[in-house]
Formats: C-alpha cells, sequence, structure tokens
C-alpha cells in the first residue's frame, strides 16, 4: 500500500456536514454556524462587492426555475450571511423568497469579525466566484472578466 493512502483519514474521522462548523474559505479560519431554519428576511440584504461578483442570472430559464422549485418547495440549501446580515451564498434564493412574498428562510451565519478587512473581502469575493465557477454554467466571456478583476482586486490587497 502507498503511503499516501496509509496517511488518509478514516471516512469515520471526516467532518460531515452535520457538524455544523466546515471551513468553506478554505486557509481562512471562519466557521459557519449551526442551521437557523427560521431567519426573518426583513434581517437580510444582499452582499454589496468591492472588486469582483458572479454575474446575475435573474430573468433567465435557469432563475424561473429556481423561483418555481422555492415556490414549491422553499428554500432547501440555507444561504451564508455574514453577522450584520449580508447574503453572500444564495443571491439567487434570497430574491425568489422575497419575489415569493416568504418571511424567513434557512441561513448559517458564517463566523468573520466585522467590519471586514479588505484582506477577507477579497478572500469572500474569491470564493465567490470560483464557486459560480464551478457550479454554473458561465460563458466563457464572463468567466474571464470575473478572473480579471479578481486579479486587478488581489493587486489592491
Amino acid at each position: 500500500m502507498s503511503e499516501t493512502l496509509r496517511a488518509a483519514p478514516r471516512v469515520t474521522e471526516a467532518p460531515t456536514s452535520q457538524s455544523g462548523q466546515e471551513n468553506v474559505f478554505g486557509f481562512m479560519a471562519w466557521r459557519l454556524g449551526s442551521i437557523i431554519p427560521d431567519y426573518p428576511l426583513k434581517d437580510l440584504r444582499l452582499y454589496e462587492p468591492r472588486w469582483v461578483w458572479p454575474p446575475s442570472f435573474r430573468r433567465t430559464e435557469q432563475y424561473l426555475r429556481l423561483l418555481q422549485s422555492i415556490k414549491g418547495s422553499g428554500v432547501f440549501h440555507p444561504l451564508l450571511i455574514l453577522p450584520d446580515g449580508q447574503a453572500v451564498d444564495g443571491q439567487h434564493r434570497y430574491s425568489c423568497a422575497k419575489e415569493l412574498g416568504f418571511e424567513s428562510v434557512p441561513v448559517r451565519i458564517i463566523d468573520v469579525p466585522l467590519p471586514l478587512s479588505d484582506a477577507d473581502q477579497l478572500t469572500i469575493e474569491e470564493w465567490a466566484v470560483c464557486d459560480s465557477i464551478t457550479r454554473r454554467h458561465l460563458t466563457r466571456a464572463q468567466a474571464t472578466e470575473i478572473l480579471y478583476d479578481l486579479l486587478r482586486g488581489r493587486n489592491e490587497v
């Protein structure tokens, strides 16, 4: 057996999504709080990026499918929010819930000190860009543009 295989943790030692403390931001020490199932929608707002943010897909067929899904089943995946209520993941779910007149949505609060430092803000924006590139169908031009903006932000920090 190779050394790599011997050093790998057993499955039972790996963190689970039930732990509520995943580190989704890589090297940062931020943790996610437990799921809050009924966070008031009125206390949330969209994150305001400084350098770069993935393009919206509102007014597309993909958005309409999401809207119909949420209308029928509610918001299944919690939004990731900052302690001040800014939604950094789930902005389309937030918009759908608001459009449908929901009073609350499930959230997980990112344990990050506020106000955000430039480095923390860039980390959030970098994570959002990488996440959208892997999850969504962006055009080559969209991906190139957001990666260029991300590099510009890195040069400023």
